[in-house]
């Protein structure tokens, strides 16, 4: 573990998401609702000890769905699991995209899947306007311009979406990162101390 180390203005990648997302699963329960998904998974709750037992078949499910996911590449099993939790599905033409970075507003989206909430936008706005309003009245996010939600996410984001989305008191604890500002040591230092990130 390289400590001090996390360069939280990074670019993030959707697999990284997904990753962090598995972490979040493995403390919460989730219900699958895709009929393929489901006759992988069965009627249980969907949490992170019945993803990794079933982790074959649902590498199989996306190798079969998605042009170019790998099994054998490093992220493989975290992509095929969060598939089974439907926070995850892949675009329309076939693809998972796990290599692309991720904007602002697809982490947002990815993050809230299972929050219900009213997703009417309004002519003229953007795909993603429900999402960012959502989680400004959540305190997820602050508000700003909506077209910044279109850039890509850094590390530093995603940490404070995940901080803010699961309430979490900040850290006491001496920040084990020294390539971040003083404002998100406190997040940084508490999505370790949870066992979220590592640096």
């Amino acid at each position: 573990m390289i400590y001090g180390g996390y360069i939280m203005n990074k670019k993030i990648k959707r697999v990284v998401l997904s990753i962090l997302l598995l972490l979040i699963l493995s403390q919460s329960a989730l219900y699958a609702n895709q009929s393929s998904i489901k006759e992988i998974l069965g009627d249980e709750p969907v949490t992170y000890q019945l993803l990794k037992s079933k982790q074959g078949s649902l590498m199989r499910y996306c190798k079969t769905n998605f042009k170019d996911y790998q099994d054998y590449k490093w992220y493989g099993q975290s992509v095929a699991m969060m598939v089974g939790t439907e926070k995850v599905g892949g675009y329309p033409d076939g693809t998972i995209r796990p290599d692309q970075n991720i904007t602002q507003a697809e982490v947002l989206k990815v993050l809230l899947s299972g929050d219900e909430f009213n997703q009417e936008i309004q002519e003229g706005e953007k795909w993603y306007a429900a999402i960012v309003r959502y989680a400004q009245e959540q305190g997820i996010v602050s508000p700003r311009a909506m077209e910044s939600y279109g850039k890509q996410a850094t590390r530093i984001d995603v940490a404070n979406y995940i901080y803010n989305y699961l309430q979490l008191r900040p850290s006491t604890n001496e920040s084990v990162f020294k390539d971040v500002n003083i404002i998100d040591k406190k997040v940084a230092q508490t999505l370790y101390d949870e066992m979220l990130i590592a640096g």
